[in-house]
């Protein structure tokens, strides 16, 4: 168990030496780590330590005891406070092993044992060592956590394991033939040909009964289930979405991108996020004749620009905007799907929606594709949505990105160890409009506005439906 301090205006000419010296008098330190800013490696002014003692973690970001350590970029005391998380489980694990070592401390090691000659060590598929002559390797500064290790040589890899490392532990690995486990050992040459014809005769023998035992048990199994009315799917098979709706799946994804050029940074940092339950999502914004349904089913004040109560048909196909924040969240909640209750996405869930699991910069990719999106100035208006099926999403999602802005539920909260600046009673909206350039344009980046206002003329919505039936 270990404490989390974070310091929060780290003079930029700090390294790891200093931060141990300042805390000689609160050892054990567990680890250091000095966070650098994806574009320039310098470091951020955001450092973290962690002790293994308590009761020290609480003292040391008392503010009598603060006035003992040095001082912070802005020539104050450091700013110190108390995390439940850190680098050690929220970064991505290629940032430390990246890091230069006057950035990063550990007490923890992982010691390696019997390594042939000529192999080179891996952690997360980066090269950490490369074994010449010594049979044993010491790798320091690694942060506790779980990683992949890999040791291979010309020819065969040696060792192919997930391993832990646990705070102010060695751990050792001592590899032995019975570690070689990725690529099984060849035949030896020198069995007798009686032997062999003996080896092929179990095989044949175990290989038989296998065949019959599956086919018995898939014979069983569809003679059981042809003879029911409906047979149940498998889990693998993706659920059937709402019309003009797709699916996304659970998962935990990189939210927010360190290379943002975003000069206030709210979508920095990068960070892992999980969104914990599947939904579906509308595949294109929400259209002016969409939302026309709604308002005169519901008697529902119109947008502005609209002649009466009803849109003109230039812009039926357009997406709806003027509408405010409140307003986009009636419609969605009016547009119970077979039942299914609706409602605006989180931003989660929309940033998960447009950028998919490799949590890519723009729908289809890191690069920006002229042509692709309405957007980057190039268009001087609103299109009909769906325009260009090219620009969509790894789940299938259409106009994640230029077109018009999107109201998402969400409040704007500052990423933690963003440096941005608070806005109070905002609420976010994403992807960019037509004149958005490329890094507005994004699925990571974050705009916001007034909730109350209808006076948004690039700004419309999509809604999201929940994966269970149930209301009235």
């Amino acid at each position: 168990m270990v404490s989390r301090v974070l310091i929060e205006n780290l003079a930029p000419n700090k390294t790891v030496s200093d931060i141990k010296n300042l805390l000689r008098a609160y050892e054990p330190v567990v680890w250091i780590f000095i966070e650098l800013d994806a574009n320039t490696k310098q470091p951020w002014g955001y450092a973290y330590f962690a002790l293994s003692n308590d009761e020290q973690a609480r003292a040391i970001v008392s503010a009598s005891l603060q006035e003992t350590l040095d001082k912070g970029n802005d020539n104050l005391p450091l700013r110190l406070r108390r995390v439940e998380s850190g680098p050690d489980s929220y970064i991505d694990k290629s940032s430390l092993l990246n890091s230069p070592d006057e950035y990063i401390y550990s007490e923890s090691c992982l010691v390696i044992n019997n390594i042939p000659t000529n192999s080179t060590v891996l952690i997360n598929n980066i090269v950490k060592a490369r074994i010449d002559e010594s049979p044993q390797v010491k790798i320091h500064n690694l942060l506790p956590g779980k990683y992949h290790l890999v040791v291979k040589n010309a020819s065969d890899t040696i060792y192919n394991h997930d391993v832990s490392i646990l705070p102010i532990e060695t751990t050792t690995i001592i590899l032995d033939k019975e570690e070689r486990s990725t690529i099984p050992a060849p035949f030896e040459t020198s069995l007798s040909k009686e032997t062999t014809e003996k080896s092929n005769r179990k095989f044949f023998i175990v290989a038989f009964i296998l065949l019959f035992a599956i086919l018995s048990v898939v014979g069983f199994y569809y003679f059981s289930s042809t003879s029911n009315e409906t047979v149940t799917l498998s889990k693998l098979t993706p659920p059937t979405p709402p019309s003009g709706m797709v699916y996304v799946s659970a998962q935990r994804f990189v939210m927010g991108r360190n290379t943002s050029k975003d000069p206030l940074g709210f979508e920095i940092p990068a960070h892992v996020s999980e969104v914990k339950l599947d939904f579906f999502i509308d595949r294109t914004e929400v259209t002016n004749q969409q939302y026309a349904e709604f308002v005169s089913a519901t008697k529902h004040e119109a947008p502005p620009h609209w002649k009466g109560n009803k849109p003109s048909k230039d812009i039926l196909d357009l997406p709806v905007v003027h509408v405010s924040w409140q307003d986009a969240e009636d419609y969605c909640e009016w547009r119970k799907n077979n039942k299914r209750s609706c409602r605006l996405p989180q931003e989660d869930e929309w940033e998960l929606a447009a950028r998919g699991p490799n949590s890519y910069v723009y729908p289809w990719g890191n690069e920006w594709k002229e042509g692709l999106a309405n957007a980057n100035k190039k268009g001087t208006s609103l299109v009909a949505v769906g325009k260009n099926p090219a620009n969509a999403s790894p789940f299938g999602a259409v106009d994640m990105v230029g077109n018009a802005w999107e109201w998402v539920y969400n409040d704007l909260i500052i990423y933690e160890l963003s440096k941005a600046p608070p806005q109070p009673g905002v609420k976010v909206i994403r992807g960019g409009a037509f004149d958005s350039d490329p890094e507005e344009a994004t699925g990571s980046f974050r705009g916001f506005l007034r909730p109350n206002s209808r006076e948004y003329d690039r700004t419309g919505f999509r809604c999201v439906c929940d994966m269970v039936k149930g209301g009235n």
